[in-house]
């Protein structure tokens, strides 16, 4: 049971909070700008991640898990209970999906440390990203740009095909 905590606290801080939040902000705050359509989808993305998250800490912390469920999701879901909802078995993988949510994952993380080895905030600008990725990921993160420019913070992105996944920075 340690280990699968320790494998949901690193999944929750990091992936969620670092990543996926960060990521969806703009969406979220700007709707002007990136339209109701992306804000919904950031939403709903958030809402289906943050459910599933309950259910896995519920097994942990189940009294918190319930008191969330009741007071943000009772009233969207046929469920009484949290405790009584069952978990979507694990769908078929979709590797390129997950190809891509690593490669978003990876290049955000590399401006945060970028910025953060040179003391910089992380709403500092920067001029230009240089992503090289293979193809059909190429192509799931160019369709992400705007995600991308909002969070980065930078000025533009500049694209390759290649094997592998490689980020320059250029401040």
């Amino acid at each position: 049971v340690g280990a699968a905590r320790q494998e949901l606290d690193q999944f929750f801080w990091h992936s969620f909070c670092d990543d996926y939040l960060e990521i969806a902000k703009d969406r979220l705050y700007n709707p002007d700008v990136r339209g109701q359509r992306l804000r919904q989808s950031a939403q709903q993305a958030l809402y289906h991640v943050f459910l599933e998250l309950l259910q896995l800490y519920g097994i942990f912390v189940p009294h918190i898990t319930e008191e969330i469920y009741q007071a943000f999701f009772r009233q969207r879901e046929n469920c009484l209970s949290l405790h009584q909802m069952v978990l979507d078995p694990a769908e078929e993988r979709d590797e390129l999906l997950l190809q891509f949510g690593q490669a978003l994952s990876d290049i955000v993380s590399q401006v945060r440390k970028y910025k953060s080895q040179r003391k910089l905030s992380l709403k500092e600008p920067l001029d230009s990203l240089a992503i090289r990725a293979p193809a059909d990921v190429l192509q799931l993160l160019q369709a992400a740009e705007g995600d991308l420019l909002a969070c980065t913070k930078a000025k533009r992105m500049q694209w390759t095909e290649g094997e592998g996944l490689q980020v320059e920075i250029h401040p």
